[in-house]
Formats: structure tokens, C-alpha cells, sequence
């Protein structure tokens, strides 16, 4: 997953270099997704199994957009 953190990284830069903003906004949502992913990845990793109670809790909270 590092390497799609680093790949959207330097697609924002790119794109902000030229001066496509618009795509770069795109790009950004990119990094950030790109980002909780790896940091999802990593605390599940270190954790104990979740219960099915929390599983559905954080499904529910990313399906809503963190709202």
C-alpha cells in the first residue's frame, strides 16, 4: 500500500504543477483514501480480532463518510 500513497502523491504534484486543478482536487481525494487505507491496514494488523459489532460500527462510519 506504501507505494499507492507515494504513486497519488506524485500525481497531485504533477498535476498541481500544471496546473490542473481540478483533476488535482480529484487526486487529492485519491491520497487521502490511499492513506486511511494504510493506516486501516496497519492498526488491523497490530489488533485483536474485531467483533462483528465493530466491524458493522466501522463499515457504517466509512459509508457514511465519516459523518
Amino acid at each position: 500500500m506504501q507505494n499507492h500513497v507515494i504513486n497519488a502523491r506524485n500525481r497531485v504534484a504533477n498535476l498541481v504543477k500544471s496546473g490542473n486543478h481540478d483533476a488535482a482536487h480529484e487526486a487529492r481525494r485519491d491520497l487521502a483514501a490511499a492513506k486511511i487505507h494504510r493506516y486501516v491496514e496497519q492498526v488491523l494488523r497490530s489488533a485483536p480480532p474485531l467483533t462483528d459489532e465493530q466491524k458493522n460500527s466501522l463499515a457504517s462510519l466509512l459509508l457514511d463518510g465519516g459523518r
